[in-house]
């Protein structure tokens, strides 16, 4: 796993990732007219840099930032819910290159 493949990767989606001096937060995305970005804590490891990408890339490619239920806190726990585990299908396809990952993927038939 690598971080600047997962970065080449995502910015072919269009997007641009920039690194910041956040003091308590991980990742952000945001959305303009013309462009979409993914706002990463320069300060983390490069581990938690792709987990958190890859986080985010999921909220740019579902159009999260164009659902107004976003905005209701029970809808926001499920949105950050869908993202995170489109997270953890993408990370575990990183890692885990002999077995195909997807959303029908079984850890505790696996194990």
């Amino acid at each position: 796993m690598d971080l600047s493949t997962v970065i080449r990767e995502t910015e072919k989606l269009g997007v641009t990732i920039l690194f910041c001096p956040f003091k308590t937060t991980k990742g952000r995305h945001l959305v303009t007219p013309d462009n979409k970005f993914i706002l990463i804590n320069q300060n983390l490891s490069d581990t938690e840099k792709v987990n958190v990408i890859l986080h985010e890339k999921a909220h740019l490619i579902n159009q999260d930032t164009e659902n107004q239920l976003i905005h209701v806190a029970t809808f926001s726990h499920r949105i950050e819910a869908v993202a995170e585990a489109d997270r953890i299908v993408d990370f575990m396809s990183l890692i885990n290159r002999e077995l195909p990952i997807d959303e029908s993927f079984n850890y505790h038939d696996f194990m």
